[in-house]
């Protein structure tokens, strides 16, 4: 991790650099990091999903399903648990 942009705004806010703070700030950051890494695999298996859903609504032929799946959340959980999709 780049903590080179964080010491320099440190030392112009006249902070002390210790071993202390430089462990701090790697630990924040790298929560930060691994919160947007979460988010990020969050959305790829919630579109994962969602795709899922709609290849088995459109291979049945239930294009109204479908369509209902896309406006409306309720109508989509359940569907999802009508294809036994649910985490």
């Amino acid at each position: 991790m780049d903590l080179l942009p964080d010491v320099k705004a440190a030392k112009q806010k006249g902070a002390r650099m210790t071993m202390c703070w430089v462990a701090q700030e790697l630990i924040e950051k790298g929560e930060r990091q691994g919160e947007i890494r979460g988010e990020a695999r969050g959305r790829k298996q919630g579109e994962t999903l969602m795709a899922t859903l709609m290849q088995r609504l459109f291979a049945d032929g239930r294009m109204e399903d479908a369509m209902r799946a896309a406006d409306s959340e309720q109508d989509r959980k359940e569907l999802y648990q009508e294809y036994g999709l649910m985490i």
